[in-house]
């Protein structure tokens, strides 16, 4: 196939369509997330360009309201991170940032990857939707979403 152009918008949404089917069809949570975060990414940028919120924001407020001051204090020390964001960016995204980076010290994470890729794929597909784009497999993650009591399988 020859070299051509691609938008990151339709990359965005090929990589959540193959994000919902591997978190539904195969339950591979690693592949999933990794999609997932890298679409909820270029999807947030998407939803920033055409004047929406995108659902990192709106996480990053409730991290702010649900950790204490000293919670990211400790963040802040042990990561050695320069500011309270960068720290709360780091609680969003620790999951997202393993799957991409190995780190000797750091090669090891108690997660459920379950519930980390659920989260990334609901951030994307939220992004994508509140800007009008139609995804393939939304409904069939939305209706698993409404069935789904606990992540914890």
């Amino acid at each position: 196939m020859p070299a051509s152009w691609h938008k990151q918008e339709h990359v965005a949404i090929v990589q959540l369509e193959q994000a919902i089917r591997l978190f539904l069809d195969e339950q591979d949570y690693y592949s999933a997330a990794t999609l997932a975060g890298s679409s909820e990414e270029i999807s947030g940028r998407i939803a920033l360009n055409a004047g929406k919120l995108p659902v990192r924001e709106e996480r990053m407020r409730d991290l702010v309201l649900n950790f204490s001051r000293n919670q990211i204090c400790a963040i802040l020390e042990l990561k050695k991170l320069d500011s309270e964001e960068i720290a709360l960016e780091w609680i969003l995204y620790k999951y997202t940032d393993w799957l991409k980076h190995y780190r000797e010290k750091n090669s090891e994470i108690y997660i459920n990857t379950k519930a980390a890729a659920y989260e990334l794929i609901t951030r994307a597909l939220s992004n994508l939707s509140n800007c009008g784009k139609t995804i393939r497999y939304a409904d069939r993650f939305r209706e698993y979403a409404m069935q789904t009591t606990t992540l914890d399988e």
